[in-house]
């Protein structure tokens, strides 16, 4: 079943746009660690992670309070830079294209091994996002015609 495996893999690719949201959730914990690897990196090059140099009065661009390493690289460029991706992941991923995956259980190579009450639930979108009307009937006999061979 190698060739059916486009629904599993959307699935896995919710699975993959849920994780930068956690991160990002949780961005105190994976700057931290961040910093703590690229430490460990720059301790024999005798760098020192540090703050960047904040103006008492900032005019052209963001000067948002940091007083350690740690906050300013959250602040600056961990949390942005997650959002990015969260943004641009959401915009190629979104559910509204994931549905058009969903005809592909119409394919009896996957109607025989699932349930008739999981396999309506699974194509229950497939009538308003193809504008199908009969499809629900349609379907059944089709899932029933290929459970019987």
């Amino acid at each position: 079943m190698k060739t059916l495996d486009i629904v599993k893999t959307n699935e896995h690719i919710q699975t993959i746009v849920e994780m930068p949201r956690d991160h990002r959730k949780n961005a105190e914990n994976i700057t931290a660690e961040i910093l703590k690897e690229t430490g460990d990196i720059a301790k024999p090059l005798n760098v020192d992670i540090t703050v960047a140099r904040i103006a008492g009065r900032q005019k052209h661009r963001n000067n948002p309070p940091a007083e350690n390493p740690c906050d300013f690289w959250k602040i600056f460029f961990i949390i942005p830079y997650l959002d990015s991706i969260i943004e641009s992941l959401q915009v190629r991923f979104s559910i509204d294209k994931s549905l058009a995956f969903s005809i592909t259980h119409f394919h009896p190579g996957n109607m025989k091994h699932v349930l008739l009450e999981e396999w309506k639930k699974s194509t229950s979108s497939c009538e308003s996002f193809y504008n199908l009307k009969s499809i629900k009937g349609e379907g059944e006999l089709w899932f029933k015609m290929w459970n019987k061979l």
